[in-house]
Parts: structure tokens; C-alpha cells; sequence
């Protein structure tokens, strides 16, 4: 799961617009069941220059 604090997690009554930091330390994935402490940023890949 990549999460996207534009959208928040409804499922988690996390509100959209809530920054990762922001959400609590008991937070469990929706998906996977991992707690919040497992999650690492995303950072989208280089693109190669040709």
C-alpha cells in the first residue's frame, strides 16, 4: 500500500488530508496488517536520461 494523504484511509477513519507523521502509532495496513512502524517512504523512480 502506498499511502496517499491526499485521500487519507476511510477504512481506517483516517481523514483525508492527514499527513503520514500525523496518523497514530497503532495504525495497522489495511491490506497487509503491518503496523505503521514497517512503513518506509515511497519514492518514485529516476527516470534515465537517454
Amino acid at each position: 500500500m502506498i499511502y496517499d494523504p491526499t485521500k487519507g484511509d476511510p477504512d481506517s477513519e483516517i481523514a483525508a488530508g492527514t499527513p503520514f507523521e500525523a496518523i497514530p502509532d497503532s495504525w495497522i495496513c489495511p491490506i497487509c496488517q503491518t503496523r505503521k512502524a514497517n512503513f518506509i517512504p515511497y519514492c518514485p523512480p529516476a527516470l534515465l536520461a537517454a
